[in-house]
């Protein structure tokens, strides 16, 4: 299944990303689609921010390594269940998580996007160098 593989990231202290035009910095997940806590630089909170392209709209399922110490926005809408599956509309969007160190039982952070049996969703993580 497609991970995401390329990040955006920048620390954050407040209960909303930060803008747009904040100091983000790039990153990369390891082959596997880990990103490694070491990568995230300094900060109790760091926003990590991914995008996927969906071609055909429909529900896609987030598996992540943990979801304990995280928050998440698909484009600007908070996100409260990580476990339903997310309707997401033909198009961009970008995820993006905060990550609360302190609260986090995995030392890093891996996403990958799923297809619920019978969802017509077809979608690609934006990554790549």
């Amino acid at each position: 299944s497609p991970v995401i593989r390329k990040w955006k990231i920048a620390p954050g202290s407040a209960d909303k990303p930060p803008a747009s035009d904040a100091p983000w910095s790039t990153v990369y997940s390891k082959v596997d689609g880990v990103l490694p806590d070491a990568d995230l630089g300094p900060g109790e909170i760091i926003y990590a921010q991914g995008a996927a392209n969906v071609q055909v709209a429909g529900p896609v399922k987030l598996l992540l390594n943990s979801p304990k110490g995280l928050k998440l926005w698909i484009d600007d809408r908070p996100v409260n269940n990580f476990a339903s599956p997310l309707d997401l509309t033909a198009g961009r969007h970008t995820l993006t998580f905060a990550i609360q160190r302190a609260q986090r039982d995995a030392p890093s952070l891996r996403v990958e996007l799923t297809s619920p049996t019978g969802s017509p969703a077809k979608y690609q993580p934006e990554g790549g160098l």
